[in-house]
């Protein structure tokens, strides 16, 4: 069970290791300004991370509208 859900926004800036809970990584594969591979990269860092990717059509946006 995830206790918590983290949007990863500035991805570079985040220290991996300080991330005390469980995280829900989203990747949306038509999503140009944090690509899916790159938030996939940033959940594999981290220790107690969930990763799923969402096929839309809205790109970033897909957060908003799907």
């Amino acid at each position: 069970m995830i206790s918590a859900i983290t949007i990863i926004l500035a991805a570079s800036a985040l220290r991996h290791d300080c991330v005390p809970g469980p995280v829900l990584a989203v990747g949306i594969r038509s999503a140009q300004l944090y690509p899916a591979a790159e938030v996939r990269d940033h959940a594999r860092r981290l220790p107690h991370s969930t990763y799923w990717e969402l096929d839309s059509l809205h790109g970033h946006d897909a957060f908003l509208m799907d």
